[in-house]
């Protein structure tokens, strides 16, 4: 009985072990999207976990009739850029000319739960 007991506990084990999953989020570790928004002088920048639905949806929100959008497959550009704020939706950057200043920048990040970074 004992040895019945012991087989379907380690039969059971190995199909657990067989079905194990890894981590959703490696799916999408090399995933990338941005919509830059020079005329506002920032870009939003989305990675990872944060596209496991894939990118239709931040390409959809990356239009407008009216302004200058540019939805891409790349990350947000570094040049000319004052601060950034790291959240859990995605990434924040501001470049010269933002019409926030930046200690602004840094405490809105902050309340909002990010973390703000200077290049």
């Amino acid at each position: 009985m004992k040895s019945a007991r012991m087989t379907r506990f380690v039969l059971c084990a190995l199909v657990l072990t067989g079905c194990s999953k890894k981590d959703p989020a490696d799916d999408f570790a090399d995933r990338i999207a941005s919509c830059n928004m020079p005329t506002l002088q920032s870009c939003q920048e989305y990675r990872g976990a944060n596209l496991a639905l894939g990118t239709k949806l931040v390409e959809e929100l990356c239009k407008s009739p009216n302004m200058d959008m540019r939805f891409g497959l790349v990350p947000c550009p570094t040049e000319k850029m004052i601060g950034s704020c790291q959240r859990n939706e995605g990434k924040d950057f501001y470049y010269e000319g933002y019409v926030i200043e930046l200690a602004k920048l840094e405490s809105s990040c902050t309340e909002r739960g990010g973390t703000f970074a200077k290049p």
